[in-house]
C-alpha cells in the first residue's frame, strides 16, 4: 500500500466515523467531490478502489507508434537484433521512419533485457574498398562432417556467393570459383584467402592466372585481414543454419535463398542500412570494364604461392632478387651464378639475344606428398632414385650445357641439383631439354 492510498483512506474512515462531509472536507483540505468520489470506489471496490487509475486515451489517432509497430520492434528484439538493425528493417520493410530513441523507449517499456556482446580488448580498424571487385574475400567454414561451406564476399559492396559441397579441395575450390566468377556482377580483379591449403593447389592458382585475377593469401594467424568473410560467416551461423539441419534434403535450394535474401532484401549495418545490390547500384558507375582489367594484368607479376609461410617468404625474397638482378628476357649472363627470372613461363618462346652462359640458377619444389622435385617453369622431374634429402621442398637447378643460337628457344642438355644447406657440394645430374 502506497502513501496515496493511504492518505484516500483515511479520508474515507474519516468521513465514516463522523458522517459529515463538509467538516472532513475542511480537515483534511479536500473538496466535496473528491470525497465523494473515493467514497465511492472504497465502497465498490475496496482498498483496491483507491489507487489511481490510468489517463491514458482510449483511442490516440495521432499516435506516433501504433501497436503494429510495437510487436515488429518486439519481434525483431526476439530475434537478437539490435535498435538500430530494428530501424533499419522499419524503413527498409514497413515504410515506417522511427528513431532510436523511439525504439528505446518501446524496448524499455516492455522491460526487455538488453543485448550483451562481447568487449573486444583492442579496438578494430575498419577499412573498406571503393571499387567491387577490386579484392574479394573467400574462405570455407566446416558445418558439420562432410559439409563445408564456401564463402566469397566483395570487400566494397559486401555481395556474397555461397555454395555447400562435401570436402574442402582443390577440385570443389575451382568448382566454386566458377560460381564465383560467373555470378558476382563485375569482373575480380583479386582474391584474398587464408592459408588453407584448398586455395593453394597449383590447378588453382593457373585457374585465377588464366582469368586474370591476382592471388593474395594474408599471413597465418591474422583471421582480421579476413574480417568480412569471417564476419558473414558468422551471421550465416546465427541466422541461417540454427533454422535449417545441413542433413535437409535439397539444402543447396536453401542457401540459394538465403544468398538472395543477403543480397537483394537483408540491410546490412556497415552499409548505413543499405543491401549489398543497393550499394552496388551507388557505386556502378566505378565499376572498371572487363578488358581494362585483362588488359592491366601482368602475368610476370605473379608467381605460384604456397601455403607453407616460411618457403613462401623465400621463394618471395628470390622472384625478387630475380627481378632485380638481370633482364626479363634472359639477355647475356655474364656471371658465374645469375638467377633465373623466367619461373613461372611454361612453354614461352625465350629469344636469346647473345650466347647463353652455363650457370643458369633456378627454383624447383616438391610435389606434392611424392617428393619428387619439379621445375616450377618448365616442368623438369628428377626421378625418386636421384632425390636429395632437402629442407622444405626447397632446391635449385643449375643448367650445366647449353647451346642456344640467337632467336631460337633455350635447350639444355645437362641439369645439377643442389642444396648447400643439406651437404654443401652435394649434386646430381638428369636429363632435360627445353625448346619453345
Amino acid at each position: 500500500m502506497n502513501a496515496q492510498i493511504r492518505c484516500r483512506l483515511k479520508w474515507v474512515k474519516l468521513y465514516e466515523e463522523l458522517g459529515d462531509a463538509g467538516v472532513v472536507c475542511r480537515r483534511c483540505g479536500i473538496s466535496r467531490p473528491t470525497l465523494r468520489k473515493w467514497v465511492k470506489r472504497y465502497q465498490q471496490e475496496g482498498e483496491v478502489g483507491l489507487d489511481s487509475m490510468s489517463r491514458r486515451p482510449h483511442h490516440s489517432p495521432n499516435r506516433k507508434v501504433t501497436q503494429t509497430d510495437q510487436d515488429n520492434i518486439l519481434r525483431m528484439r526476439g530475434e537478437n537484433k539490435g535498435a538500430r538493425r530494428i530501424q533499419n528493417e522499419l524503413r527498409l520493410y514497413e515504410q515506417k521512419e522511427l528513431s532510436l530513441r523511439t525504439i528505446h523507449k518501446v524496448l524499455v517499456a516492455a522491460k526487455v533485457n538488453p543485448l550483451v556482446k562481447p568487449k573486444r580488448s583492442i579496438p578494430s580498424k575498419r577499412y573498406s574498398l571503393l571499387i567491387p571487385g577490386e579484392r574479394v574475400q573467400i574462405d570455407t567454414m566446416k558445418v558439420a562432417p562432410g559439409v563445408y561451406q564456401y564463402t566469397a564476399v566483395d570487400d566494397c559492396s559486401r555481395f556474397r556467393v555461397l555454395a555447400v559441397h562435401p570436402r574442402r579441395d582443390a577440385r570443389h575450390t575451382l568448382l566454386f570459383l566458377d560460381r564465383v566468377i560467373e555470378e558476382m556482377p563485375f569482373p575480380i580483379q583479386r582474391i584474398q584467402t587464408d592459408r588453407g591449403t584448398e586455395f593453394f593447389a597449383e590447378s588453382v592458382q593457373r585457374y585465377l592466372m588464366s582469368n586474370c585475377i591476382k592471388f593474395r593469401p594474408i599471413p597465418p594467424r591474422s583471421p582480421h585481414l579476413n574480417g568480412k568473410v569471417e564476419r558473414s560467416q558468422l551471421t550465416d551461423k546465427i541466422e541461417f543454419w540454427s533454422r535449417y539441419s545441413h542433413k535437409e534434403q535439397g539444402i543447396d535450394q536453401r542457401i540459394e535463398e538465403w544468398q538472395f535474401e543477403y543480397n537483394w532484401r537483408r540491410p546490412h549495418g556497415s552499409l548505413s542500412g543499405k543491401t549489398p545490390v543497393g550499394k552496388l547500384a551507388e557505386v556502378g558507375a566505378q565499376i572498371p570494364l572487363s578488358e581494362d582489367i585483362t588488359s592491366a594484368y601482368d602475368l610476370r607479376k605473379e608467381r605460384i604461392r604456397y601455403s607453407n609461410w616460411k618457403v613462401d617468404l623465400a621463394i618471395a625474397a628470390m622472384d625478387l632478387q630475380c627481378k632485380n638482378s638481370m633482364n626479363p628476357r634472359l639477355v647475356a649472363l655474364s656471371s658465374n651464378t645469375h638467377t633465373c627470372p623466367d619461373l613461372n613461363i611454361d612453354g614461352a618462346n625465350i629469344e636469346m639475344e647473345t650466347e647463353f652462359q652455363p650457370s643458369h640458377v633456378g627454383v624447383a619444389k616438391f610435389y606434392g606428398n611424392k617428393r619428387e622435385l619439379i621445375d616450377i617453369g618448365h616442368g623438369i622431374k628428377i626421378p625418386r632414385q636421384q632425390r636429395l634429402n632437402l629442407l622444405d621442398g626447397l632446391c635449385c637447378w643449375q643448367v650445366t650445357q647449353s647451346t642456344t643460337q640467337p632467336g631460337v628457344g633455350l635447350q639444355a642438355i645437362g641439369l645439377s641439383c643442389f642444396d648447400q644447406r643439406v651437404n654443401d657440394g652435394a649434386s646430381m645430374s638428369a636429363g632435360c631439354r627445353i625448346t619453345e
